[in-house]
C-alpha cells in the first residue's frame, strides 16, 4: 500500500514538474444590435477535461462596452481558453441574467 501511495505521489510531482505557466490576453468589446453594452460581466476559463475548468480572471465591461482580461496557468499542455459573457441582450424579462451567457472558444 505504502509503495502505490508512494509511486502516486511521484507521478504528481512529475505532473507539477512539467507543467508550463502559459498566459492569454483577451480585448473585446461587447455589442448588441450594433450598440455597446456597458457593465456585462465577462469571465476568462481556461477548459480542463477532468477537473473544473479555472477561472482566469473576471471583470465588467467598462461604459463603452470594452473590456480586458489576463490570465495566466500552469499547464501540462497546451492551455484551452474560452469567454463567457454574461449579458441583458435580447433578455426576456422573465429569465435571469445568470442564464443569459454567450460562451466564445478561443482555441
Amino acid at each position: 500500500m505504502k509503495c502505490i501511495l508512494v509511486c502516486a505521489l511521484l507521478a504528481v510531482c512529475a505532473l507539477s514538474v512539467s507543467a508550463k505557466l502559459q498566459n492569454i490576453t483577451v480585448k473585446g468589446v461587447a455589442v448588441c444590435q450594433k450598440k455597446r453594452m456597458a457593465n456585462q460581466h465577462v469571465q476568462l476559463y481556461d477548459r480542463d477535461t477532468l477537473d473544473p475548468n479555472d477561472l482566469l480572471a473576471e471583470i465588467h465591461t467598462n461604459k463603452e462596452g470594452e473590456f480586458q482580461l489576463y490570465g495566466e496557468e500552469d499547464e501540462v499542455g497546451s492551455i484551452e481558453p474560452f469567454v463567457r459573457i454574461h449579458h441583458s441582450c435580447n433578455a426576456k424579462p422573465d429569465i435571469p441574467r445568470k442564464f443569459a451567457q454567450r460562451l466564445i472558444a478561443l482555441s
